[in-house]
């Protein structure tokens, strides 16, 4: 019982100081639609959606701050190194993470508006099974006063496979920008909100 009271207490405070957009289901015939505008046949679903929610959050940024000092506004992609880094990372080991954030987050400028994506397709979560079948649907979760979050602040956008070979994109975004990319025409027209998990 302490753990669910545990996890219930650091949902509350997170949702305090984030607003949470609503689920945003990009379906396979809306990728093809995206895909077929850009110049490039190599785009995958991820660039794809990626583009479409950062071409929202600026426009939401750019409507809250009207009349304010502009601040940078910064995207962030997580992208895995491990096979990168010479000599390569294993695939259960994570060392030299938390030191390379460190060192990013002594890069980048301290007085900025972040949106960070982290993509969860393609690597095989849906297909893990325990026994009782794979799983119908993932969530992520980004805890308050996480490392990703003290790196990128509280907008974060957790991309994840669909089994119509769509992308769900789930929005955690401060407050004062969800309004403006909710109504946003873009996210309007190609994504479908909050629709059944199942």
């Amino acid at each position: 019982m302490v753990s669910v009271s545990t996890f219930l207490q650091r949902w509350a405070a997170n949702a305090q100081g984030s607003g949470f957009a609503p689920l945003n289901f990009f379906g396979a015939s809306a990728l093809s639609i995206l895909k077929a505008q850009t110049s490039s046949s190599s785009v995958s679903r991820v660039n794809v959606v990626t583009a479409v929610i950062w071409k929202c959050f600026m426009e939401a940024v750019a409507e809250e701050s009207v009349g304010k000092d502009v601040k940078p506004v910064l995207m962030t992609q997580a992208v895995n190194l491990r096979r990168k880094a010479t000599p390569p990372f294993p695939d259960d080991r994570s060392d030299g993470v938390y030191e390379f954030l460190e060192e990013l987050r002594n890069e980048m400028p301290q007085e900025a508006t972040w949106l960070a994506f982290t993509s969860w397709s393609n690597i095989g979560l849906s297909e893990v099974n325990f026994g009782w079948g794979k799983p119908v649907w993932m969530s992520g979760y980004i805890p308050q006063y996480s490392e990703y979050e003290t790196l990128v602040g509280s907008n974060v956008v957790i991309l994840l496979d669909l089994e119509s070979g769509g992308i769900e994109a789930s929005a955690i975004l401060n407050k004062k920008y969800v309004a403006g990319f909710e109504k946003n025409d873009h996210i309007c027209k190609y994504a479908r909100f909050n629709p059944s998990v199942i």
